[in-house]
């Protein structure tokens, strides 16, 4: 209700759309200019992941436990939970287009480098097709046949 009354008074509601069970409706976030992710639970968001490839600006808690949510270079992180400190990060990444654009293309190479499904993809494969090409011992029976 707080960012509601914040969007509304800075005059921002109209540009606002917040999404109850979001990780349902991907098509929503990934249509977005910027994804708001205001809690650092180490947990692994895909969807956070998704928005990068696509090119959009994602605004994070700052999280130890999860590598690709890297400040200035994947997402904006905001290292305190004051008010003042989510104000500052989202003034940033709305009134300002170059870095803004610098922050989305950056973390769209980091996904592209270090994240690529594909490449998950390619070494499940590469796995299984090692343990298909091993050659399997004979089984023998409790007396050695």
């Amino acid at each position: 209700a707080q960012r509601w009354d914040t969007a509304e008074r800075e005059g921002r509601l109209s540009r606002v759309t917040l999404v109850d069970e979001l990780e349902g409706r991907r098509d929503l976030a990934l249509q977005a200019d910027v994804l708001v992710h205001p809690e650092g639970l180490g947990e692994q968001r895909s969807l956070l992941l998704d928005a990068m490839a696509q090119g959009v600006a994602v605004v994070a808690s700052h999280d130890p436990h999860v590598s690709w949510l890297i400040g200035a270079r994947t997402c904006r992180s905001v290292t305190q939970a004051t008010a003042a400190a989510w104000h500052d990060a989202m003034t940033r990444v709305l009134e300002s287009d170059q870095e803004t654009a610098a922050l989305r293309a950056s973390a769209w190479a980091y996904v592209r480098e270090h994240r690529m499904a594909s490449r998950q993809v390619s070494a499940v494969l590469s796995a299984y097709e090692r343990v298909v090409a091993t050659p399997t011992l004979p089984m023998h029976d409790a007396a050695g046949r």
